[in-house]
């Protein structure tokens, strides 16, 4: 009967483990071990990261015009008064489809008019940004955390801002955490066998 115990404890260990994550993707990541932090903002903007370093979220006042441009400086995403447009003739539109980019119609660049497309009433808005998570193919350093510096630029009210920030690197969770499941389970097999 103490072996079946100790074989069950064991059992419910292994399963208290974390499962080991994927390591991310070229297409589309699954796991990470990368965080993005916004550092500027033009006045008046508010940015965030979201889901660690895969999206961006950009709220901009409802009287603002601000056109956030693509990696050729094409018009991308445009919040005015009317609320969010995007432009399917911009390359990052088909690159930022979830969960695959989609093929990109040869001879898209930033001279091609743009298709702008309501996506919202609203002036908050996010999207997958690639610029954010592309650092993450960057080989580190043992023991390095900063990646590297991101930027994106936009033009608010006319004039040329940019949105920056960085990436960091950080290790998987340590196990120190998973002291306190082994103490419970040897405390409680204790107490079973005194009795």
């Amino acid at each position: 009967m103490p072996v079946l115990a100790c074989v069950a404890c064991v059992v419910v260990g292994l399963l208290a483990l974390p499962a080991t994550a994927a390591a991310d993707g070229p297409i589309t990541p699954t796991a990470t071990d990368y965080m993005a932090r916004v550092g500027h903002v033009p006045a008046g903007l508010e940015a965030r990261v979201v889901n660690a370093y895969l999206n961006l979220w950009l709220q901009a006042p409802s009287r603002a015009h601000v056109t956030v441009l693509d990696f050729q400086g094409a018009p991308w995403v445009r919040f005015s008064r009317s609320g969010v447009a995007v432009n399917h003739n911009s390359v990052e539109y088909y690159l930022s489809q979830v969960p695959v980019p989609a093929a990109t119609p040869k001879g898209l660049n930033r001279e091609t008019a743009p298709h702008w497309v309501q996506v919202s009433s609203g002036h908050a808005y996010a999207w997958r940004e690639g610029r954010l998570h592309a650092l993450a193919t960057v080989a580190l350093a043992p023991g390095q955390s900063y990646v590297g510096r991101w930027k994106i630029p936009v033009v608010v009210n006319g004039r040329p801002a940019t949105i920056t920030g960085g990436i960091w690197h950080r290790g998987p969770p340590s196990f120190v955490w998973f002291w306190p499941v082994i103490v419970l389970v040897a405390c409680t097999l204790a107490a079973w066998r005194v009795r």
